[in-house]
């Protein structure tokens, strides 16, 4: 169309304006067209001059919005990433600031019974202790959980040495075990004779416990103790030959009497039990 090649015409042209610079094409003339036609013509022109342009505009103007949300996109996750990496690199602070810490204590709180005002004046100088990545209620809980530890492994250790000693059962006493171990630093280290005594009171029953549960335990699992068993003489005796080599019965040694006191009410419970299941057995069915 000879208005294309036209460079100077856009929406505000005039076509009074652009006709003259038309005449002095040969296309101006060459077409069979009124005036009123290339008018007309020029009009449509311009109005679809007018909606190319309005379709670039509208193409740059969601050109240029997803650009901005990209941009937008692009800032957001730059802000979450560099607040994750500064949250990563507080809490690594933090945790190193924290095992630092408990070094300190550990290197300079060695008695459960330290005082917090003692503590600090310890450990106040020292440049672990005057971190900024733990406030001082922190610092204060770090070091009461550092006191129970300190107590807890004491009292592992006492235990420890408890276990140790051979000649413990459950019928000993405590001033007995004392003078046996009394020289251990293990029990040193529990400064109170009454922890001590408390604490061995109750592994003894803790022991007692246990060889009284494997101890009926061995009498469920020999099929030899039946309901018919005897608790008297010769058959009785033979009944033991079955049980005296296992530890379990020999766990009980020292309290003999009380041991065959045990087997033979578990002989009795088994023939009692059995009476009751013979009477329902004979009770008339409905």
């Amino acid at each position: 169309m000879l208005f294309e090649n036209v460079q100077a015409i856009d929406g505000s042209s005039k076509w009074s304006k652009v006709k003259k610079g038309l005449e002095s094409d040969p296309r101006y003339h060459k077409d069979i067209l009124t005036s009123k036609d290339r008018q007309r013509l020029f009009k449509d022109f311009l109005k679809q001059l007018a909606k190319e342009e309005e379709e670039k505009r509208q193409r740059k103007l969601r050109e240029e919005a997803s650009i901005r949300e990209r941009e937008k996109e692009v800032r957001k996750f730059k802000e979450i990433n560099e607040r994750r990496m500064l949250r990563d690199r507080e809490r690594l602070q933090q945790d190193e600031a924290l095992q630092m810490y408990k070094a300190l204590l550990t290197e300079k709180i060695h008695h459960p019974q330290t005082t917090w005002s003692e503590a600090k004046e310890k450990i106040s100088k020292d440049k672990r202790y005057k971190t900024n990545s733990l406030s001082r209620e922190e610092k204060e809980r770090l070091f009461l959980e550092h006191l129970k530890d300190l107590e807890g492994n004491k009292q592992r250790g006492f235990r420890q040495l408890l276990t140790e000693t051979d000649k413990i059962n459950i019928t000993s006493k405590w001033e007995d075990i004392r003078e046996l171990i009394k020289d251990d630093e293990r029990y040193k280290r529990i400064p109170k004779e009454r922890h001590r005594e408390a604490m061995f009171n109750r592994y003894r029953k803790d022991i007692e416990k246990r060889a009284l549960d494997d101890f009926h335990s061995l009498l469920r699992d020999t099929p030899q103790i039946t309901a018919a068993s005897k608790t008297l003489g010769e058959e009785y005796e033979m009944l033991l030959d079955y049980i005296r080599g296992d530890k379990r019965y020999k766990a009980l040694e020292c309290i003999s009497k009380e041991r065959e006191n045990m087997i033979k009410d578990y002989i009795h419970k088994l023939k009692e039990f059995a009476d009751r299941q013979k009477r329902r057995d004979k009770e008339p069915t409905e």
